[in-house]
């Protein structure tokens, strides 16, 4: 009996689940109390930052509901970050 090479094991995630999992996390959409929790910002101040062009705007998925990419907010603290450190 012929033993098949699987490269592609249930423990060890493929190189498709992990391309997944990272586009997944980029794209993942954060209402505004994530938003504040992630960057300890208040809700007033980020509104006014997006208004300044100090924040990345939201994206509009209807009149009332907002959101933000977390891939936006990492970059954003990263880079506010490189002024601290």
């Amino acid at each position: 009996m012929q033993q098949e090479n699987n490269y592609t094991s249930k423990t060890t995630p493929s190189i498709i689940d992990s391309l997944r999992d990272e586009v997944f996390q980029k794209n993942q959409l954060l209402r505004i109390d994530e938003v504040c929790e992630l960057t300890t910002l208040g809700k007033s101040t980020i509104n006014l930052w997006v208004a300044q062009s100090k924040f990345p705007k939201p994206i509009h998925l209807s009149p009332t509901i907002k959101v933000w990419r977390l891939n936006d907010i990492s970059n954003w603290i990263q880079s506010n970050l490189q002024g601290i450190y």
